[in-house]
């Protein structure tokens, strides 16, 4: 399981963000959060739409969810009252397939010190008129670097590569700063800076 150690961003820290997501199924945060199912089931949003309430418009429309491990039994009952179907499970990565109307979800499920470590970082943004939390731009970063290490051999991971660079150069991270470059040296792996610097260029 992933074990994201990572400081606030002090110009983020206790700020909400709204943001406008064109082509995205709408009903769906509404429809998520007042679910009698979903009472006190903490999540974090990650993946194309969080990359959006960071600044960086895109097309998306899956949703991507990081809940804790602890909690990985309430949301298969949750999603499958929802009308989801479980496509396909991968270690913490579970894939559900839509009911007409409704975008698939993602699910990615971490231990519960990582899932608080995350959160305590995480920022509020809107979306779709619901309040959603999503992880700090460094602990994206993390998030998607480890996502391009589990799919590398996948096109997909270009987008990824991509949700990256717009993070570091829309909040001004740096990779020599010896914090984020140990990050990035321990989710992307010892080519991971290189990669990211000509990418940056």
């Amino acid at each position: 399981m992933l074990d994201l150690s990572w400081h606030a961003n002090s110009r983020w820290q206790g700020r909400a963000v709204s943001c406008w997501i064109v082509g995205m199924a709408e009903p769906f945060p509404s429809l998520l959060l007042n679910h009698p199912l979903a009472r006190d089931l903490p999540f974090l949003l990650i993946g194309g739409h969080a990359v959006i309430a960071l600044g960086f418009i895109r097309a998306t429309y899956d949703f991507d969810l990081l809940v804790p491990e602890t909690d990985r039994n309430r949301w298969q009952d949750l999603l499958q009252d929802m009308g989801y179907t479980r496509f396909a499970e991968n270690g913490p990565f579970v894939q559900w397939t839509a009911p007409r109307g409704l975008p698939a979800v993602d699910v990615m499920v971490v231990d519960p010190a990582t899932f608080t470590k995350l959160r305590a970082t995480s920022r509020q943004v809107t979306v779709a008129g619901q309040i959603l939390t999503i992880p700090s731009p460094e602990n994206l970063v993390a998030l998607k670097l480890h996502a391009t290490r589990q799919r590398h051999h996948l096109p997909s991971v270009q987008k990824d590569w991509e949700d990256i660079v717009q993070i570091i150069q829309r909040h001004g991270l740096d990779l020599e700063e010896a914090s984020f470059r140990a990050l990035v040296l321990r989710y992307g792996g010892p080519d991971a800076p290189a990669i990211l610097a000509a990418k940056l260029a």
